[in-house]
């Protein structure tokens, strides 16, 4: 179950990122859909500590095995908050970072599968999962850019003529018939007729 559970936030969070994008203007309950896929990687984060403390309560003595468990959450917790906005964000973007934390949670899964596969009765099974998700993981990090215009031209009203990503913001120019609009991060900033 805690191999299950990593492949699913590996698939869930890793395409949280592209699938919010795309519904953002199409759904008109959009927030639900937020809150959704927060609160599954949320719940599904959530078990994975009481498994891993169930998995390891024979080969670990009690209050040791409590301490270790948290302190490597917490420390992992913490340098994830940090690279996540401050290193991989900037350069990779939102929606390869999503990807790029969900193979990593896949890559930990098929891990898990592959060195345990004597223990688990389902490990081929489980490794072939894994593979197929960072083979679409990875076909998407790549397209990236491509699931980033399709949704901008779903976004806007008017034909994007030019985008483009700094570390610190997202810049896009459309035009229609008459004027080229200028978005910043999503906000109208400039507006001008031909």
């Amino acid at each position: 179950w805690f191999i299950r559970i990593e492949l699913l936030v590996g698939l869930i969070g890793g395409f949280s990122a592209a699938v919010l994008f795309v519904c953002f203007p199409l759904a008109n309950g959009f927030r639900f859909i937020l809150y959704g896929f927060v609160v599954i990687t949320g719940i599904l984060v959530g078990l994975e500590i009481p498994l891993l403390m169930r998995i390891l309560k024979d080969r670990v003595e009690f209050k040791d095995l409590v301490s270790r468990v948290f302190t490597f959450d917490y420390i992992g917790a913490l340098l994830a908050s940090l690279i996540f906005p401050l290193l991989l964000v900037p350069h990779l973007g939102l929606i390869r970072t999503s990807l790029f934390f969900g193979m990593l949670n896949v890559a930990v899964g098929w891990y898990l599968a592959h060195y345990f596969r004597k223990e688990i009765r389902q490990s081929g099974g489980l490794q072939f999962a894994a593979a197929i998700i960072l083979v679409v993981q990875l076909l998407a990090f790549v397209f990236s850019d491509s699931i980033m215009n399709y949704s901008e031209t779903l976004t806007y009203n008017d034909r994007v003529v030019y985008a483009h990503s700094s570390p610190y913001q997202r810049l896009v120019i459309t035009k229609n018939k008459r004027e080229l609009r200028l978005f910043l991060n999503g906000n109208l900033q400039f507006s001008s007729a031909d």
